[in-house]
């Protein structure tokens, strides 16, 4: 063992020292802050939701026809982690696709997919994480919505000053 790896996606090698690369800005799924069935993070998307233990935060960013259709803001929304089973019917399609399906057409790593974050309506998948919202919750082409950012948190240690 040479504390190394080498993964093939998509025709991209990844070389690292040790694990495979992150390419979202998410800790690995054991320092997820909600653990257990039924456990998750309620919010109000009008504000960012800091996950401090995975070093990011949420923001719904104002968008015309994409993301999650405002109409459904004021339902709040919750944060949940891969279980297994969730489904995401895409805007213009008939049936449901896995999450496996999704990520795979994306192009996202097998090791990343438990760490992205899911936003949920009333106990349904709305969107999955950055990527894609759900129908029936996506925005029209003409609709206000509301997209899914994740953006890395600053965290500096104590006393360190912020670069201006």
């Amino acid at each position: 063992d040479l504390g190394s790896s080498i993964v093939l996606l998509l025709s991209l090698f990844f070389c690292t020292d040790t694990a495979p690369p992150a390419l979202y800005p998410l800790s690995p799924p054991d320092a997820l802050p909600i653990s257990g069935p039924g456990s998750e993070l309620t919010w109000n998307p009008a504000r960012a939701l800091a996950i401090a233990p995975l070093q990011v935060r949420l923001v719904a960013a104002r968008v015309a026809g994409a993301g999650i259709a405002e109409r459904w803001m004021a339902q709040g929304l919750a944060v949940r982690w891969r279980r297994g089973g969730e489904r995401c019917r895409l805007p213009g399609r008939a049936h449901r696709s896995t999450l496996k399906k999704l990520f795979q057409a994306r192009g996202v790593p097998s090791w990343e997919r438990q760490r992205l974050p899911l936003i949920f309506i009333d106990d349904q998948l709305a969107a999955v994480s950055n990527l894609c919202a759900c129908a029936p919750f996506a925005a029209a082409p003409d609709e206000p919505g509301r997209a899914i950012r994740i953006e890395t948190l600053e965290i500096l240690p104590p006393g360190q000053p912020r670069e201006e």
